[in-house]
């Protein structure tokens, strides 16, 4: 029995890197799950964001009597449009990146199978 208690510590060894490496997986699969709906929240924020800087540039027309108003809060407006638009773009990306990263990461649904403990 004393040959076989280094090959059955490897074994042990082996099954532990095995879960440890399942553990390290699946937390990094969360926290990429919380990262996309952060993402979400994100775009959904620009979004929404955008529809109220265009529905106030639709009602710019009310100010039409007075024109140096209407062209400043015009060109604010188109300035908070296009960051909006950008910030949106970038949250689609980052979203994106993150959901490939999440596709790398959740390829193993179930935990390792050990000798000790089969799951």
């Amino acid at each position: 029995t004393d040959l076989l208690t280094p090959v059955v510590q490897d074994v042990i060894l082996v099954e532990d890197n095995a879960v440890a490496t399942w553990q390290h997986q699946q937390e990094v699969t969360a926290r990429l799950i919380q990262c996309c709906a952060f993402y979400d929240a994100e775009i959904a924020r620009q979004e929404e964001r955008i529809g109220d800087i265009s529905r106030a540039l639709e009602n710019l027309q009310e100010y039409k009597n007075n024109k140096a108003f209407e062209q400043k809060a015009r060109a604010t407006l188109n300035a908070s449009l296009t960051d909006a638009q950008n910030c949106l773009n970038e949250a689609k990306l980052a979203k994106h990146r993150f959901e490939m990263e999440l596709g790398r990461w959740s390829t193993t649904e179930s935990a390792p199978a050990t000798a000790n403990n089969e799951v």
